[in-house]
């Protein structure tokens, strides 16, 4: 298994990706790294970080959704997001844990 300590958010270590982003530039999913600043490239602060949904009726589903996707077999003792300091927007939570095991997905929840 692989380092109890900070997984694909913080580290960078995994792919995020969203059903959609309000703003693809200032808000996409990469920016919802825990603890991620939003600095530019050329390493200048931006006022705005964090990630933020498209709003539902303009998501194309029936549910908003941030994945991240793990490179390497780890153990997860929680999950922590964080959102934009300068937004308003909320979200309810709702979790869902999928992964493989002997070449099948799982669904965690679906689990006894």
């Amino acid at each position: 298994l692989g380092s109890l300590s900070r997984l694909g958010l913080q580290a960078n270590k995994g792919d995020l990706t969203a059903s959609g982003s309000y703003d693809d530039k200032l808000y996409k999913p990469d920016m919802g790294r825990l603890h991620h600043l939003g600095n530019t490239p050329d390493g200048r602060y931006m006022q705005y970080s964090g990630w933020l949904s498209k709003p539902l009726n303009n998501a194309g589903g029936d549910f908003i959704w941030l994945q991240v996707a793990l490179k390497e077999t780890v153990l997860v003792h929680g999950i922590a997001i964080t959102g934009s300091g300068n937004s308003a927007h909320y979200a309810a939570l709702q979790y869902f844990i999928d992964y493989v095991y002997n070449s099948k997905r799982v669904n965690y929840n679906e689990q006894e």
